[in-house]
């Protein structure tokens, strides 16, 4: 959600303000929470026990991964089309800092992030050791780099 909302903050910054009112939040926020809440109860608290056979359990978490490393990738091609937008038109719109940090911020995390679903991905087929602790690195790196970065560069 936050590269969709950097992207129009960038590139659709006309309408940026009719797209993003309380009332389309509030649908985005519902289909997250009902899309997040149903991977969830399925790949995590097992509510329709399909986590019984090991090799099941596997291929449902490393789906829930694949999924995730997805989501990221299309987040970080919606950051790369707004940065590129926003390098071809220099004079259309003039981007402040605060979105230059925000579209910083949103790299840093989706970096961490993705890298986070590769090293699982790789770990579950390998079982790699240094892998594991990768993905816990990455899980650490993609909640407090981000914050981090809020912090240096004000």
């Amino acid at each position: 959600m936050a590269a969709i909302n950097r992207f129009t903050a960038i590139v659709l910054w006309p309408s940026f303000n009719t797209i993003w009112k309380w009332k389309f939040f509030a649908v985005y926020s519902f289909t997250i929470s009902g899309i997040s809440l149903v991977l969830l109860l399925i790949n995590h608290i097992d509510i329709f026990t399909l986590n019984e056979l090991p090799s099941f359990k596997t291929y449902l978490q490393v789906s829930d991964r694949i999924f995730k490393a997805i989501v990221y990738i299309v987040a970080f091609a919606f950051e790369v089309g707004a940065v590129v937008y926003r390098l071809a038109s220099h004079s259309s719109h003039q981007i402040n800092k605060v979105d230059t940090t925000l579209l910083i911020q949103s790299f840093i995390s989706t970096i961490c992030w993705l890298i986070n679903c590769i090293c699982y991905v790789v770990w579950s087929y390998y079982s790699i050791p240094f892998m594991r602790a990768i993905v816990n690195i990455m899980v650490l790196s993609g909640f407090t780099l981000p914050l981090l970065y809020l912090f240096v560069s004000k």
